[in-house]
């Protein structure tokens, strides 16, 4: 039964419809067939001419053995009945419908039947004139008196042809069907022949291309091939072969892909976890920063302050002994104008002393609680930026002082901003501890100065100092996070980035640094005005930023 089955599809395969089924198949039967009709055309139409040549020639021979007694006839010795009684008893061809002798002259010597339409003018030098007219149905010929075999007349015959005109199509049409039959035959046979040898190993493999590429796209794996079963020595069987180790290698490199791509997500997931860690660390340590400055702005303050209210202390007491021998004397009832004196002199000075050190120190202290305040809360308010500038100088005196530097502070002094002024403490915090941290080793002493313009609606902050300077090699690292050429000595490097950040990211600016070697470095940080007004107005005009 399967190989009835069998033989049953590959009969079935050899049907046209199924031979002519693929597009390729008909392409390649279409320039076949093309191809043959062109060869067969070139090939028998000259045998279609030639049979034309030989019909016709046919009827010229008959037309002339015919004609042949009646031209003869001695035309110049018989009358014209006798001539009308030969004319009628000769036989002519039954496809003769006239024809006329003409002399040498010109002249019409005989005629009978339908005139031809070739004329003596139409004549050419040639011994035989032919002439097919009227939808190739009348054929006239022109004899001259030595194609003819006679020596004085043309003889000038108009023929019926249109039974030469049947035969001529009857031979065409079998020459038609012959061609077409030819190239039908030729053409299935050579497709019966490419189906097996090439058609169908390239359905196959178009098959195959259509379950492989499926499979890919779903993501399944690799699915059997139909070509599997072809074993030929031939270039089909190269390409069949490349296909099968192409397939081969996608699914290889498949895997590999999967496993490159399995790779890559751990990878990811653990640099994203890194990433997050290292956020947290830096953010931890950038608070640490923060907070080791402010804890430097107390310690120095706390210093600061420990002059006035140590001396202040000191004074107390000193009159507290001047009023005890005060009171002594008084009571004793020895008190002198001396004494009194010596006592209102020791009061009056110990009050002068106490106040000036008490006013000094809560000025620090005024000073300090205000930059504290700004730099551990994020708060927006109005200030005059070169107000507080000063007061962040006077909270990093001590701390300045106690290093041996100086500072100065120059600018316009019309300057309101309406911004959180915790971000300048913190920027000129760590400008200044940057500089007296690095700009000046070997316990140098130098000058710190702070400047403050504005210039088409930008405000400009320039720091700078005039200590070593910082090398060319790393003026494109200064800003970046963690870099420092001073981790020996207990450095983050988180200063410069905490302020680049600050200043590019709450103050929408831009920072920019010039050193050389020796020669100091300079800051220029450059940010909108647009929330600055002028001292000179009633109401400064607040906005936010």
């Amino acid at each position: 039964m399967f190989r009835q089955n069998s033989r049953l599809k590959h009969w079935l395969e050899l049907l046209p419809t199924e031979v002519l089924r693929g597009r390729l198949s008909r392409k390649i039967a279409f320039w076949i067939f093309s191809g043959l009709v062109v060869i067969e055309i070139i090939i028998l139409l000259p045998s279609y001419t030639r049979r034309e040549q030989e019909l016709l020639s046919n009827l010229e021979q008959s037309g002339m053995a015919t004609l042949k007694p009646w031209v003869n006839l001695p035309w110049d010795s018989l009358s014209t009945e006798t001539v009308s009684n030969i004319q009628n008893s000769l036989v002519f061809d039954h496809r003769l419908y006239g024809a006329v002798v003409i002399s040498s002259t010109g002249q019409v010597i005989a005629t009978f039947g339908k005139s031809p339409n070739l004329k003596v003018s139409d004549l050419d030098d040639s011994p035989i004139t032919r002439s097919l007219h009227t939808n190739d149905l009348i054929y006239d010929v022109a004899w001259s008196p030595s194609a003819f075999d006679i020596e004085q007349y043309t003889v000038i015959a108009s023929f019926d042809a249109s039974e030469v005109k049947a035969e001529k199509n009857e031979y065409l049409w079998r020459i038609i069907g012959l061609i077409v039959l030819i190239c039908l035959t030729v053409t299935l046979v050579t497709m019966l022949s490419l189906r097996p040898l090439v058609l169908r190993p390239i359905a196959q493999l178009r098959l195959d291309l259509q379950r492989v590429g499926l499979a890919i796209n779903q993501d399944q794996p690799q699915p059997p091939l139909t070509t599997h079963t072809i074993r030929r020595q031939d270039e089909l069987g190269e390409v069949v072969a490349t296909f099968h180790l192409m397939v081969s290698q996608i699914y290889q490199a498949i895997q590999e892909r999967k496993q490159v791509e399995y790779q890559l997500q751990e990878l990811n997931e653990n640099l994203s976890n890194t990433l997050t860690d290292l956020k947290a660390a830096q953010t931890s340590l950038v608070e640490a920063e923060k907070m080791a400055a402010l804890g430097n702005l107390v310690a120095g303050v706390a210093h600061e302050i420990n002059t006035p209210i140590g001396t202040s202390i000191t004074v107390a007491s000193t009159l507290n002994d001047e009023t005890t021998v005060f009171l002594e004397a008084a009571q004793s009832g020895q008190l002198k104008r001396s004494v009194l004196n010596r006592y209102i002199e020791v009061a009056q000075t110990s009050a002068k002393l106490i106040n000036s050190n008490l006013d000094r120190a809560g000025q620090l202290i005024q000073s300090f609680k205000q930059v504290a305040v700004d730099q551990s809360h994020e708060s927006v308010r109005t200030f005059n930026l070169k107000d507080y500038l000063e007061d962040i100088g006077t909270s990093l005196q001590p701390q300045i002082k106690r290093s041996g530097h100086h500072l100065e502070i120059q600018g316009e002094d019309d300057i309101v901003l309406t911004l959180d002024p915790g971000i300048f403490a913190q920027i000129i915090t760590n400008l200044v501890t940057n500089s007296i941290k690095h700009a000046y080793p070997h316990d140098n002493c130098g000058t710190l100065k702070l400047e403050i313009t504005t210039a088409q609606d930008q405000v400009i902050l320039e720091y700078c100092d005039d200590g070593c300077g910082v090398p060319s090699q790393c003026l494109s690292k200064i800003f970046d996070p963690f870099f420092t050429t001073a981790r020996h000595l207990g450095g983050t490097g988180l200063g410069l980035h905490i302020v680049y950040n600050i200043v590019v990211q709450s103050l929408n600016g831009t920072i920019k640094v010039n050193s050389q070697e020796n020669n100091g470095s300079q800051f220029i940080i450059t940010f909108p005005l647009s929330s600055s007004v002028s001292l000179q107005h009633s109401e400064p005009e607040h906005s936010n930023t």
